[in-house]
């Protein structure tokens, strides 16, 4: 995952949630002792990582 801290001075980007979701992140995040932010950007770095690792299991490089 990603070691960068985010900050003012970071892009930042406008998301609107399906009602309930944000109350599910904030409570995921409280759990994990992360800010909202910080659980988003890691949940979301899972995502991207697990997609990548998907693709290459499906299409394997023959060495």
């Amino acid at each position: 995952m990603s070691d960068q801290k985010t900050g003012r001075q970071s892009d930042q980007f406008t998301l609107r949630f399906p009602h309930g979701m944000r109350d599910k992140i904030k409570k995921i995040a409280e759990t994990n002792r992360r800010t909202t932010n910080a659980e988003l950007i890691y949940l979301i770095e899972r995502g991207i990582n697990a997609d990548r690792q998907s693709k290459e299991e499906s299409y394997p490089v023959n060495a």
